[in-house]
C-alpha cells in the first residue's frame, strides 16, 4: 500500500495521481453531475481524460492492479487468511479474503461490514485499504493506507466505558438513537501509505456517513503516538500558552492527569462526531467540506464533554482542561501545519475559529502571555453557542453561507502572539488542500 500512496500522492503528471493535470475541481464536479458521469466523484476512481480529451473514470483495483501484482499484495491477503484458519480465527480470514476480493473486483464494502461486526477484539489486528480523502487536493478520492497494531486491552475497556456514555448523553440530549461505534486502543508494529504520512493518533472508519449509519464505526486510538505528541507537544503547551490561574490547587501530577484525559476524551468525542455528520457535503460545500466537518467535529467534542455528568473527583476543572487542550493543540497546529509532515490545515482552521469566536464573545482574553478566562463557563457557553450555529450549517447551510461564514471567524494571525515560531511561508502556504475561492484575499489565497 505504500507504493499505491507514493503513485497517489505524487505531484508528476505521468504518475496520474487522482486526476490529469490542470483539472479543475468545478469543471469536474460539473461533469460529474450527469448521470453517466458520476462515477467520476467515486472516492475508488481515478480520473484520466480519454481519447476524446473527456473524463474517464478507472476504478482503483483496475488503476493499481500492476502494483498489487508486482508487491504480491493478492497473494500475501490468501496466505494471511489461510493462516487466519489455522489460528481458528474465522473473522480475520474472512476479511483478509474480502480484502483480496476488494483489490481484484472493487467490493469496497464487504470487508468492512465483516470488521465492524466482529464483536470481539483481536489481540493483533492489520487494516488495510483506501479511507481518508487528506491526500487529494479536491477532497474527494480516498488513498491507501495500512497498519497492523497490538491490542491494549486496559485502555480499550476503559475508552469503551466513555464511549458508551458518550452515546447515552448523545441518545438523552436528542431523543434520537445515537449512532453505534466502538474503540479500540493499540500499539502500532506497522504503519504505512497515508496514515503514516500524516502520523495519525488514530482513526475512525469507515468513512461514508451511510456506511457509518449502517453498520456503526470503530475508533482506533495508537496509544503510543497519542503518548508521544501528549508528552512532546501538547503538554508544553498547556503549560506554556495556559493561565496558571486555571490550575491553581492542583498538583503538578494532578494537572497533567486532567490534561491527559482531557485530550483523550476530546479525541474520541471528535473520532464519534463523524458519525454524526450528514452525507454529501462535498458536493453542498466543495473545498469547505473537510474545514467545516472538521470544525464540527471539534465542537461537538468540547459541548458534549462540557455538558455530559461526570463523576470526577476534580468537578468542574475538568471542562476548564477541555478548553485549555482545544487552545494548547490548536498552537502546535498553528506552529507545526507547514512542517514537513504537512500537518493538515483543516485542523489548524477549527482551532483558529474556535479561539477567535471565544475572543469575538470576551470569553477569553490573553494575560501575561497566555489564554486566561475568569470561570469556565464563560468559554463553555461560547462554544456551546457556535457549535449550534455550525451544527445549523452543516445541515441545512448552502456554499455562500459557509463562504460568509469562514471569512468573519477565521484568522490565520489568532495564534501569532502566543507563538514562538512561525513557519517562514506564512499561514496557510503550506495546506495541501484549501477552499477553492478566487478571492486573492480570502484566507487561503
Amino acid at each position: 500500500m505504500a507504493k499505491v500512496y507514493s503513485v497517489q500522492e505524487s505531484p508528476l503528471p505521468e504518475e496520474n495521481n487522482f486526476y490529469p493535470e490542470g483539472t479543475r475541481e468545478e469543471d469536474l464536479r460539473a461533469t460529474a453531475r450527469l448521470p453517466e458521469k458520476s462515477d467520476l466523484t467515486s472516492p475508488y476512481a481515478i480520473v484520466i481524460k480519454d481519447r476524446n480529451r473527456e473524463y474517464f473514470p478507472i476504478p482503483y483495483h483496475i488503476a493499481y492492479r500492476r502494483i498489487f501484482e508486482q508487491n504480491r499484495l493478492l497473494e500475501t491477503l490468501t496466505e494471511l487468511s489461510q493462516i487466519s484458519v489455522k489460528l481458528r480465527d474465522s473473522n480475520s480470514s474472512t476479511y483478509f479474503r474480502q480484502k483480496r476480493e476488494e483489490f481484484t473486483s472493487g467490493d469496497h464494502k464487504s470487508p468492512e461490514i465483516t470488521r465492524m461486526k466482529r464483536l470481539d477484539e483481536p489481540k493483533i489486528e492489520l487494516v488495510i485499504g483506501f479511507y481518508d480523502t487528506n491526500t487529494d487536493n479536491f477532497g474527494i478520492k480516498y488513498s491507501a493506507q495500512a497498519w497492523g497494531d497490538v491490542l491494549d486491552a486496559k485502555s480499550t475497556q476503559e475508552y469503551r466505558q466513555f464511549l458508551e456514555a458518550l452515546k447515552n448523553w448523545v441518545k438523552e440530549s436528542t431523543g434520537r438513537q445515537p449512532p453505534d461505534a466502538k474503540v479500540r486502543a493499540s500499539y502500532l508494529f506497522i504503519v504505512a501509505g497515508q496514515a503514516a504520512k500524516y502520523d495519525w493518533v488514530g482513526n475512525n472508519l469507515p468513512c461514508q456517513p451511510a456506511w457509518r449509519q449502517e453498520m456503526g464505526s470503530k475508533i482506533d486510538i495508537f496509544v503510543q503516538r497519542f503518548d508521544a505528541k501528549f508528552a512532546r507537544d501538547w503538554y508544553p503547551a498547556f503549560r506554556d500558552i495556559i493561565s496558571p490561574n486555571r490550575r491553581v490547587g492542583l498538583s503538578e501530577s494532578q494537572v497533567k492527569e486532567l490534561a491527559k484525559t482531557a485530550f483523550i476524551k476530546r479525541y474520541i468525542a471528535h473520532e464519534y462526531g463523524h458519525s454524526l455528520v450528514p452525507e454529501g457535503l462535498s458536493d453542498r460545500f466543495g473545498g469547505y467540506a473537510d474545514f467545516l466537518k472538521e470544525l464540527y467535529c471539534e465542537l461537538f467534542a468540547i459541548h458534549s464533554l462540557n455538558n455530559m455528568p461526570t463523576d470526577s473527583k476534580f468537578g468542574n476543572k475538568e471542562k476548564d482542561f477541555v478548553i485549555a487542550s482545544e487552545f494548547s493543540e490548536g498552537i502546535v497546529d498553528y506552529q507545526t501545519y507547514n512542517s514537513p509532515q504537512q500537518r493538515r490545515a483543516e485542523y489548524f482552521v477549527l482551532s483558529s475559529v474556535i479561539k477567535k469566536y471565544c475572543e469575538d464573545k470576551k470569553s477569553i482574553f490573553e494575560e501575561n502571555g497566555c489564554i486566561a478566562w475568569k470561570s469556565y463557563r464563560d468559554p463553555r457557553d461560547a462554544t456551546t453557542a457556535l457549535y449550534f450555529d455550525v451544527d445549523h450549517l452543516i445541515r441545512y447551510g448552502n456554499y455562500d453561507e459557509v463562504v460568509k461564514f469562514f471569512d468573519e471567524n477565521f484568522d490565520s494571525n489568532t495564534y501569532r502572539s502566543l507563538a514562538t515560531k512561525q513557519s517562514a511561508g506564512g499561514p496557510f502556504s503550506g495546506a495541501r488542500r484549501r477552499p477553492t475561492r478566487s478571492n486573492p484575499n480570502h484566507y487561503v489565497a
